[in-house]
């Protein structure tokens, strides 16, 4: 049975109902304060057990109020019309006057002082006007926007907070100069005491930002390009150092247990690696130099970028298109 039923009374009145109301398909359950009916009845309101039950009969149904009342119209209009065709035809053989309708009934709405039901012929669309938001609407809406400045408020001296304290972090922390070969890479990571501090200065959201951050303070761009995870080329040819068992990715796993990144896992740090290494031919305008070569077409400027796939899936340099960012 569908959501809404149209039913007729003893006392000839029609009703649209909740099927929750119906007891079998000959009766109903009716309120006794009938002040809210319409509003019950939209709402599929469920019977209380004082209401009473009234015998019926199911004249049609619909999923939605406002076709069950377009269809138990309909029906009315059907019966009324047969109704009048069959007292003309009497009357012409009585010879007397046919008799006529004089009130068409269509879905109804019962009301507290009298039980019979009256239609109400839904308005056309051409007949509805927007009265615009009510003062509790505008109101309302005024709270949320003022709700999510307070929460942008709030966000905001969060981040102040946090680039203070990576400020007041980075001139206490010894700071060398990026290394440029194996040998200095190696005395930089011994030098390096303070990994909590550390922490604080290159910890982004993302972990291919955290990371990122983190290579920049011990290697140069040219000695990152010496590198990849696998340090594997073409035919699994040997063709960089390999990052993968490099002291410095212990070192950097050490670092992450200061940050909110400390439950990350051997493959999504190989997998930020990969990215980050990927994209060292970006570092120090490098892609802004390739977004000219592409804007100007000039072959040398882009090819010079392009260097061979290695066999872990990684790239030399950066292949992407130059004007996707590479925000975490």
């Amino acid at each position: 049975m569908k959501q809404f039923v149209c039913v007729k009374f003893c006392d000839g009145s029609n009703d649209i109902v909740p099927k929750q109301w119906l007891v079998g398909t000959s009766e109903c359950r009716w309120p006794n304060d009938v002040t809210n009916m319409q509003s019950l009845v939209q709402k599929q309101a469920m019977p209380a057990a004082d209401w009473t039950t009234c015998p019926c009969s199911i004249i049609c149904q619909a999923n939605t109020y406002e076709r069950c009342v377009k269809k138990s119209y309909s029906k009315q209009q059907v019966v009324d019309s047969s109704t009048e065709e069959c007292s003309s035809e009497e009357g012409d053989v009585q010879g007397s006057a046919p008799k006529v309708n004089k009130q068409m009934i269509p879905p109804l709405i019962r009301t507290d002082t009298a039980q019979r039901a009256t239609f109400k012929r839904p308005l056309s669309p051409r007949k509805r006007t927007d009265p615009g938001p009510t003062l509790h609407q505008v109101a309302t809406t005024l709270t949320m926007i003022f709700d999510k400045l307070n929460r942008m408020d709030s966000k905001l001296e969060t981040l102040l907070d946090l680039i203070k304290e990576k400020d007041t972090c980075l001139k206490e922390l010894w700071m060398p100069e990026p290394a440029d070969n194996e040998k200095g890479l190696m005395d930089i990571i011994t030098q390096m005491k303070d990994k909590s501090r550390l922490a604080k200065v290159i910890e982004m959201d993302g972990l291919r930002g955290t990371f990122r951050n983190f290579l920049k303070i011990f290697m140069t761009k040219n000695l990152a390009l010496q590198f990849s995870w696998s340090g594997l080329g073409p035919g699994r040819q040997q063709t960089k150092k390999s990052f993968k068992r490099h002291a410095l990715l212990a070192f950097f796993s050490d670092v992450l247990q200061y940050t909110q990144h400390q439950k990350a896992t051997h493959d999504e740090i190989g997998s930020a690696v990969k990215k980050v290494f990927n994209g060292v031919t970006d570092w120090d305008g490098g892609r802004a130099l390739r977004a000219k070569g592409y804007k100007s077409q000039d072959p040398q400027m882009i090819q010079s970028d392009k260097l061979p796939a290695t066999a872990d899936g990684e790239a030399d340099g950066s292949l992407t298109d130059p004007c996707l960012s590479d925000v975490e």
